[in-house]
């Protein structure tokens, strides 16, 4: 870490650039943005790429846009079109995507920055993160796991607002998969794991926001059919994600048919049944369920 007796501002940081990815999130984006902003880091490069906001969102925007390197309201074909387009306007040593309703911890910048240089540099580095409400009030607490390449395959247990990217490694395999809708997070850290070594840090890096109406909580049958897709690219039938998605995908379809959709006690049963079937530490490895309670 930084030697307390060093200023900050006589160390060549290395820049960061964030892309922030919004759509009408005017509720949580200007938290969202100041955890950015406010951090005081001396070498970043923020970009927002805004879908088209109706909702005062680019009020926002437009307030900070001093402070932003670029920023643009354009219709795009979702989260990961946004990302990538963010990308190519990036120039910084390590990028990281923020989206409009999640925040940075303070200090989380300078972590990450410093941890990555003494690391070596590698393709990607992550830290912990908390899941928070609406309100911003802690639901559950991340648990610190170290990286684990294989168990990576089966569960994406690194939390996308907490986790860096060397932007050289990242273009030079191709950037975001914007075939990806739901999981373009864990297809890209197995492609980083694969192609470069990745880092882990015992440090709180952000806050992930959950409520009722992210995209994650209504993605139903195309969320599961996605995981199921990535699960098999990787791993073939060996997958359990594709075993588990591919099961519940079948669930959600055949209630879609029938105009229903799986009842909550029907998840949690099913939730009981793939953790007792796959993981002896008792985890739910379809569900990244690591979180310890507040």
């Amino acid at each position: 870490m930084v030697d307390d007796h060093v200023s900050v501002e006589s160390i060549v940081w290395p820049k960061v650039s964030i892309v922030v990815p919004v759509l009408n999130q005017v509720r949580f984006l200007d938290e969202a943005l100041r955890s950015v902003l406010d951090q005081g880091y001396p070498n970043l490069e923020l970009v927002v790429m805004d879908g088209g906001s109706t909702d005062g969102s680019l009020d926002i925007i437009e307030r900070y846009s001093a402070r932003i390197a670029h920023w643009e309201s354009v219709v795009d074909n979702g989260q990961s079109h946004a990302i990538s387009k963010g990308l190519a306007r990036c120039s910084g040593d390590l990028f990281n995507w923020l989206n409009g309703d999640d925040v940075l911890v303070e200090g989380s910048l300078l972590s990450a920055a410093t941890h990555w240089i003494e690391k070596g540099k590698p393709a990607m580095i992550y830290g912990r993160a908390d899941k928070v409400d609406e309100m911003g009030r802690c639901i559950k607490r991340g648990v610190y796991r170290p990286f684990d390449r294989r168990l990576l395959l089966d569960l994406y247990y690194i939390t996308q607002p907490s986790c860096f990217y060397s932007r050289e490694v990242m273009n030079a395999l191709g950037g975001i998969d914007t075939a990806c809708d739901f999981a373009m997070d864990w297809d890209l850290a197995v492609r980083m794991a694969r192609d470069g070594r990745v880092e882990s840090v015992d440090e709180l890096w952000s806050r992930l926001r959950v409520y009722p109406s992210t995209k994650t909580s209504i993605g139903g049958i195309r969320r599961a059919r996605e995981i199921a897709r990535i699960g098999f690219k990787y791993s073939g039938f060996r997958s359990k994600n594709f075993w588990v998605f591919h099961a519940m995908n079948s669930f959600e379809l055949v209630g879609a048919l029938k105009g229903r959709t799986i009842s909550l006690w029907m998840r949690k049963a099913l939730d009981t049944v793939f953790s007792k079937i796959w993981d002896p530490n008792g985890f739910m490895v379809h569900l990244k369920d690591f979180e310890r309670g507040c």
